[in-house]
């Protein structure tokens, strides 16, 4: 009897190894066509399976910089996956890869490793400088690798509801590359602060701090609007006031210089006679003033320049069959220079560079100053309740006063112009509506 409980026993332990086999897929993982290539965040795992398996799956899996399992999986019909997770660069990351059949049954593994590039947050940082600016600061950056997180800007100050000194939040920004500025505004803080950035992955988690004390904010104010002149030395401004000597207007009128200082930022004004589409009082230029044109102000006295504004007509699906077909945005300027002087003579050249403002050419992309809200209404109080929208075209921090500058339109939004001709800016003009300029605060 005892034989026979041993032959059994061994039958049943053969049978178990026979069914711990059968769960092991007996495909193994290719090592030699597996390679690695670091990029900004994680690395590119390349392979190449074997044909005429039942290979339905290669996974890949590892530790992310935040110490979290990360499982990636890649199938026979593409021949890479990309592996994320990591800011910091990193060297040497243990990879365990298998493969599974259609049953998800899984090979034995091979034990690999990979290396990683900084990731966009971790990186902006290290080509980020910060200076002292009108009315806030300035974030000038050079980051030339792949886009993605964002920078939250806070400064120490007072907590108005605690009083005591702590961080607190300004705005923030979306990581680009290539030579950005980016203005930051602070309406209140002391004279000097110190102003923290901190960068954000695309999970939320901060990658990066930055702190850079004894800065200084410069205060500006809005200068009176009765004490300087606007003038078109450039005869670049289509006067038209209406009637018939101009017919390819069919009924459009009010363009003029004298609008960018008639106090409406939003076009409300259209509202006031009740026939939106004939009246604009906003400022357009003539055919081919988009690739360069610009308005002369000229001060009372000499003043230190900070920052000149550009409103735009607000966006309006009632007012859509005119002048502008609802397209607006791709009359407004997206690169303006602020030129400087004490003698309105001077050719071009010769002018002070206090500003130049580029913006992307689609006005959809973020934080393109032509980006805003439609609203859909033909309510003069409506429409008198809508926020106005602008460029700020803040200048470099100048001791110098000047009596002249020029507000040069050098290129224009083309959103839907190169989209759809019949609704674009096709006469290459530029249109803005309100002008603003704002000087040192005395």
């Amino acid at each position: 009897m005892k034989k026979y409980i041993g032959i059994l026993a061994v039958f049943f332990v053969v049978l178990a190894a026979c069914k711990e086999d059968k769960v092991v897929f007996d495909v193994p993982v290719p090592e030699e066509g597996i390679r690695f290539e670091p990029v900004s965040g994680g690395a590119i795992m390349h392979y190449t399976l074997p044909k005429n398996t039942d290979i339905c799956a290669i996974c890949a899996r590892y530790e992310n910089d935040r110490g979290e399992e990360v499982t990636m999986l890649g199938t026979p019909f593409v021949d890479s996956i990309l592996l994320t997770g990591f800011n910091a660069p990193a060297t040497n990351v243990p990879v365990r890869l298998t493969v599974t059949d259609n049953n998800n049954v899984e090979s034995a593994p091979v034990m690999r490793t990979f290396n990683t590039l900084a990731s966009a947050p971790f990186a902006f940082i290290d080509s980020v400088e910060v200076f002292g600016s009108w009315g806030g600061f300035y974030v000038e950056s050079s980051y030339t690798g792949d886009v993605s997180g964002i920078v939250d800007v806070y400064y120490v100050g007072e907590n108005p509801y605690t009083k005591e000194i702590d961080t607190l939040f300004i705005q923030n920004f979306s990581i680009q590359a290539g030579q950005v500025t980016t203005n930051i505004a602070l309406e209140n803080g002391a004279e000097e602060t110190t102003l923290v950035l901190k960068t954000e992955d695309s999970k939320g988690n901060y990658v990066r701090t930055k702190v850079v004390p004894g800065l200084r904010k410069y205060d500006m104010e809005l200068y009176p609007g009765d004490k300087w002149k606007l003038s078109d030395p450039g005869n670049f401004s289509d006067e038209y006031q209406g009637g018939d000597d101009n017919p390819s207007y069919n009924y459009c009128t009010m363009f003029g210089l004298e609008f960018l200082k008639d106090g409406d930022k939003t076009g409300s004004r259209r509202l006031e006679r009740g026939e939106w589409n004939e009246y604009y009082y906003t400022y357009l230029t003539k055919t081919d003033g988009g690739s360069y044109s610009y308005v002369q102000v000229e001060f009372d006295e000499p003043q230190v320049v900070a920052s000149v504004r550009l409103y735009g007509i607000v966006k309006n699906r009632a007012l859509m069959d005119d002048f502008f077909r609802g397209y607006v945005s791709d009359y407004l300027p997206c690169h303006v220079k602020i030129l400087a002087s004490n003698d309105p003579d001077l050719p071009d050249e010769q002018w002070v560079e206090l500003a130049d403002f580029v913006q992307s050419d689609d006005a959809n992309s973020e934080g393109c100053w032509g980006n805003h809200e439609l609203i859909n209404t033909s309510n003069m109080d409506d429409y008198k309740n809508v926020e106005p929208y602008y460029a700020n075209v803040v200048c470099a921090v100048e001791a110098t006063a000047y009596k002249y500058i020029r507000v040069v339109s050098l290129d224009h939004f083309r959103t839907y112009t190169e989209a759809a001709e019949m609704y674009g800016n096709t006469e290459d003009r530029i249109s803005y509506h309100e002008l603003e300029v704002y000087v040192q605060k005395k």
